[in-house]
C-alpha cells in the first residue's frame, strides 16, 4: 500500500509521507484523516528529520519535522507523543504548552525517546528547533 499524502504548514511540518509494507505493520490502523499512513517503525524515519509517534516504540501515526511547529492541534498531535527520534543534526526543544510554553525538554542530536511511562508522555504540545 502507497500513500503520498503531504500535509505542510509553510514548510513546517510533513505528515505521513511512506510505503508500508506488511514487513512494516503487520495491521495498520484505519485513517482518520483522509491520507494518513500507519508507520510502525524507528526505521521509517529518514535522516534530517524529527519524527514523532502517537505510541511507544515507533507505533501507531507519524509526522516529521524540519522546522519548528508551535501548535501540534492543527495536526492531530497534541499530547499525543509518546516517542520520538531527533535524526536532525540540530536540538529540539519540546514544550509541554502551546506556543513554546510550560516545561522544557531538550531533545539531542541523534536522541531517540520512548517515553512510555514516563512523565513526558502524552504531553508535548509544541516543539521548537534550537536550544531550549
Amino acid at each position: 500500500m502507497r500513500s503520498g499524502l503531504s500535509v505542510v504548514l509553510g514548510l513546517a511540518i510533513l505528515v505521513a509521507t511512506a510505503s508500508v509494507t506488511p514487513a512494516q505493520a503487520s495491521a495498520p490502523a484505519p485513517a482518520t484523516r483522509a491520507g494518513d499512513v500507519s508507520i510502525t517503525a524507528w526505521a521509517d524515519c529518514p535522516p534530517g528529520w524529527l519524527c514523532v509517534w502517537e505510541h511507544t516504540n515507533a507505533q501507531g501515526w507519524m509526522a516529521r519535522l524540519q522546522t519548528s511547529l508551535s501548535d501540534l492541534r492543527n495536526f492531530g498531535f497534541n499530547d499525543r507523543i509518546s516517542s520520538l527520534w531527533n535524526r536532525t543534526a540540530d536540538s529540539w526543544c519540546a514544550y509541554s504548552g502551546i506556543g513554546y510554553g510550560g516545561d522544557r525538554l531538550p531533545i539531542e542530536p541523534g536522541q531517540k525517546i520512548d517515553f512510555g511511562d514516563k512523565g513526558w508522555d502524552n504531553t508535548i504540545s509544541s516543539l521548537r528547533r534550537g536550544i531550549c
